[in-house]
């Protein structure tokens, strides 16, 4: 989904509770229509203006962001098949796929594919892709 519509499909709440207040403001006589149709644009627009300093907060589900399939990682913590490994300076919980294997502190894993925050990596050539840690 592009960001400029997640984002905008994320202040129709906020747009709609605000446009209820107004509506029960001018029912009570505490506002007339013209002032309430100024606040509401009024609304509409600091979401607008606010949309450039959230923009990159609302794409974050760009691959970018976080490991990808195919990087090696560093074990930290034995993967038995749970574990911590290093990859780019950052620890991350990790398994490996085969649920029957070990990897020790030290050694190189390749990622194989991501389940949220859980990584799930397989043992490796010691020698290829060499991560610092």
């Amino acid at each position: 989904m592009p960001t400029a519509l997640k984002y905008w499909l994320l202040q129709i709440p906020s747009a709609a509770c605000f446009a209820v207040v107004l509506w029960w403001a001018h029912r009570s006589q505490w506002i007339e229509w013209p002032w309430a149709a100024v606040l509401m644009i009024g609304w509409i627009v600091k979401d607008a203006l606010l949309y450039p300093l959230t923009r990159d907060a609302y794409g974050q589900t760009d691959a970018r962001h976080g490991p990808q399939v195919g990087q090696v990682a560093r074990v930290r913590k034995p993967l038995q098949p749970k574990g911590t490994v290093a990859m780019s300076g950052t620890l991350w919980q990790a398994r490996l796929a085969a649920a029957d294997q070990i990897a020790e502190p030290g050694e190189s894993v390749r990622i194989v594919e991501s389940k949220g925050l859980l990584l799930i990596a397989e043992r490796c050539d010691p020698t290829a892709g060499r991560e610092r840690s």
